[in-house]
């Protein structure tokens, strides 16, 4: 996407898309990789120990992906991001001789793969982590009742909490403590039809995903009984209808008949001439 109040700019913008999709997506040389963020995928590695990699596929990051590894021609190497119920991990080169020659030699390979592996793996346990959500006019609010394995409440968490879009854009939110393990969300849901809200108790490494969808208008949603202004109307069923309905009379011209038998009073003829 590119932005432009000049229409002269135009013309300059079709060349660089031009070029860079005229040109391959595949770059195959001896690249280094450089770290870019911190994550807990990347804990106790040593980022200036990692290897160099043969070669990737060159692509571009999305906004909502967190880039942790590129190459040193500032190409993303890997990225994870989250989107809906799970995480998800994106590496652009891979773990076979031809490419990832050097990274399979690596001594710390099996650590960094189990580690990647684990960060983007769903996280169960839920347990001491009890939500409860309800309406509030156009607020969606979120209450969170946190206690250890001792059953005690816990104050004082530091909460990674954030929503995320239809498009999968990540929006962080804060929560606010109002008691003893105790904590609330609100979240103006007004101009939103669906969302998801993503709840990470970063000192304890505990998740709740929750779902946010706007309900049906009312003359929408089914009944589990019909109204009582419906109760005096006699039943419909197809036998009860058709048996009210006048009978319908087809008429058909019969000189499409006169017509075939001229025609087959033709042919006959002619055969018994021939014949």
């Amino acid at each position: 996407y590119y932005e432009t109040n000049d229409p002269a700019n135009v013309p300059q913008i079709f060349t660089k898309e031009t070029m860079q999709a005229a040109q391959s997506a595949i770059k195959e040389d001896l690249y280094g990789c450089v770290q870019i963020n911190d994550h807990p995928l990347l804990t106790g590695i040593d980022a200036k120990a990692l290897p160099l990699t043969l070669g990737y596929v060159m692509t571009e990051a999305k906004p909502a992906t967190r880039l942790l590894l590129a190459v040193e021609t500032g190409d993303p190497l890997l990225a994870v991001g989250r989107y809906g119920l799970g995480a998800g991990m994106a590496y652009t080169s891979d773990l076979t001789e031809r490419w990832g020659d050097q990274w399979l030699a690596w001594d710390g390979c099996g650590k960094f793969w189990a580690q990647a592996l684990r960060a983007v793996l769903r996280k169960n346990s839920v347990e001491g982590l009890r939500v409860e959500t309800r309406r509030a006019a156009d607020r969606w609010v979120i209450d969170i009742h946190r206690r250890g394995d001792d059953g005690l409440p816990i104050n004082g968490i530091n909460w990674d909490a954030a929503l995320l879009d239809e498009d999968g854009r990540a929006e962080p939110l804060d929560l606010q403590e109002t008691g003893l393990g105790r904590y609330r969300l609100e979240i103006l849901a007004r101009d939103k039809s669906r969302f998801t809200v993503r709840l990470r108790d970063a000192d304890h490494d505990k998740t709740k995903v929750l779902h946010f969808h706007r309900p049906y208008p009312a003359e929408y949603q089914l009944w589990q009984s019909p109204p009582p202004a419906f109760a005096g109307l006699p039943p419909a069923d197809r036998h009860s209808i058709a048996a009210d309905l006048p009978r319908l009379i087809r008429r058909r011209p019969i000189a499409d008949y006169f017509y075939f038998a001229a025609i087959a009073a033709l042919l006959g003829s002619v055969l018994m001439r021939r014949v």
